[in-house]
Order: C-alpha cells, then sequence, then structure tokens
C-alpha cells in the first residue's frame, strides 16, 4: 500500500494573500488560515487556534488573489510538504505547507463580487516559486 499526504480544512484567511510569480512564470500564491476548536474542559467552553500556511500554484493562484480577503472563510483540500533551509545566520529551519488543490468559498467577509464561485478547483503544476 503506498502512503497517504491528503489534508481538509476548514477555516478565515489571517492576511492578504501574497502572491509572486517565480522566473519560470509560474504563480504562487501565500497565505495563513486559522482553524478554531471549540470544546469543553470542566464544563467550561474552551478555544484553540492553529494556524497553517497555505500555498496554490498556477492559473488557481491568481484567481484566488481576486477573491480571497482576510476574515473569508474557506474550505480546502490539499496535502502538506516540508521543505528545510538555512538561515542567514547558519540555523537550520524547517517550514510545513499545505499545498492546496482545490479551494471553496464558504461564507464570511468579502466586498470582492462573486464570492460563492469556486475559485480555480484542481491546481496548475507545481514548481518552485
Amino acid at each position: 500500500m503506498s502512503d497517504l499526504n491528503s489534508v481538509l480544512i476548514v477555516g478565515r484567511v489571517v492576511n492578504e494573500p501574497d502572491l509572486k510569480t517565480n522566473q519560470n512564470g509560474t504563480s504562487s500564491l501565500l497565505f495563513t488560515l486559522v482553524n478554531n476548536r471549540n470544546y469543553l474542559k470542566n464544563e467550561e467552553k474552551m478555544e484553540e487556534s492553529n494556524f497553517f500556511r497555505i500555498r496554490c500554484y498556477g492559473r488557481q493562484s491568481e484567481n484566488l488573489k481576486k477573491y480571497l480577503v482576510k476574515g473569508k472563510q474557506i474550505g480546502l483540500h490539499g496535502r502538506l510538504h516540508q521543505f528545510k533551509f538555512k538561515t542567514p545566520e547558519g540555523n537550520n529551519k524547517n517550514i510545513t505547507e499545505i499545498v492546496a488543490s482545490q479551494v471553496q468559498f464558504l461564507s464570511g467577509p468579502g466586498k470582492k463580487k462573486k464570492d460563492q464561485v469556486e475559485a480555480a478547483g484542481e491546481s496548475g503544476t507545481e514548481e518552485n516559486a
């Protein structure tokens, strides 16, 4: 049996998405998503917030940039991707991102039109941005 790497998450956009294009012309969009979990602890309501780094590629990234705004609730399906690098100070860093393949707008604040349109469906090809 082969390994499985799949993420399904619903949350709200935390920051203005950052769209960049690499030397090959491939677009990459990076933003942060917060996922809140409510639970009871000793009959007291508690909330836990988790923040996730989300990346999209290709035409999907360009379409999402048009409609994603801070506070917008979205659902997405994707996979985990981890990369390692050295800081200028020589320290090793590990970053884990969710690479989105499908994104669906759900609800929440937003002044841009066509909020309920699925932004792009399947992602474009992934290349380093």
